[in-house]
């Protein structure tokens, strides 16, 4: 169903303090923190940057060719972190 909607998913696993490389995403994704807190900084075409504190629970669908960065600031591990709120 996932590929048939265009929809890509990945796993980010990170370790406290780290820093997951700004990246662009080729297709939509859907993110959820498995773990941890951290922040997660999102640029989409003609917006401004948003900058949102993320923890474990928190999800939210990317859209295509957005770009985005991640910082982990808890010791446990975490899968793509990003917020449940929509932008």
């Amino acid at each position: 169903m996932l590929r048939q909607g265009n929809i890509g998913a990945a796993k980010l696993t990170m370790e406290k303090n780290g820093l997951a490389l700004p990246k662009y995403s080729d297709s939509a994704k859907v993110a959820y923190v498995l773990q941890g807190n951290g922040v997660a900084g999102i640029i989409l075409p003609e917006k401004e940057e948003k900058v949102l504190a993320i923890k474990k629970g928190d999800a939210i669908a990317l859209p295509f060719w957005c770009h985005h960065l991640v910082v982990q600031q808890r010791r446990h591990r975490t899968n793509h972190p990003l917020p449940r709120r929509h932008l």
